[in-house]
């Protein structure tokens, strides 16, 4: 059984892909050996089977490479924790877990009841247009 590749680590690949695609040297540069390492700071070290399978690089290059790929990745599960945090406060909110104060009228009650069945639909990401 195969798994498919998560959507991080596909994104990742693609982008350190592009990265060695716009950083590294074609050999046509025309550039000495010190300046072409400046200005191609990615150098392609091995290609298999025409993929390059192997390359070399600054450590910041890299991590600025795989931070790039990441972070729309990152917020994205952010805000999924966020909205699920929201939806179960507002689900509590709804379920009307609060203690009630004994003695008061089944009105009051139920104005307490809809009022924090507004609450929940305010914070609830469901909720929202």
């Amino acid at each position: 059984m195969s798994q498919e590749e998560p959507a991080w680590r596909a994104e990742l690949r693609r982008a350190i892909g592009e990265a060695v695609i716009a950083a590294s040297c074609d050999g046509e540069c025309g550039l000495f050996e010190d300046e072409c390492s400046s200005e191609h700071p990615i150098r392609v070290v091995a290609w298999t089977f025409g993929v390059v399978s192997d390359i070399e690089a600054p450590v910041n290059w890299i991590a600025a490479i795989a931070d790039t790929a990441l972070v729309s990745h990152i917020q994205a599960a952010e805000e999924r924790g966020r909205r699920q945090a929201l939806t179960e406060a507002a689900e509590k909110l709804r379920t009307h877990w609060f203690p009630r104060e004994p003695m008061r009228s089944a009105d009051y009650t139920a104005g307490v009841d809809i009022g924090f069945d507004r609450a929940a639909d305010l914070i609830d990401p469901e909720c929202w247009s």
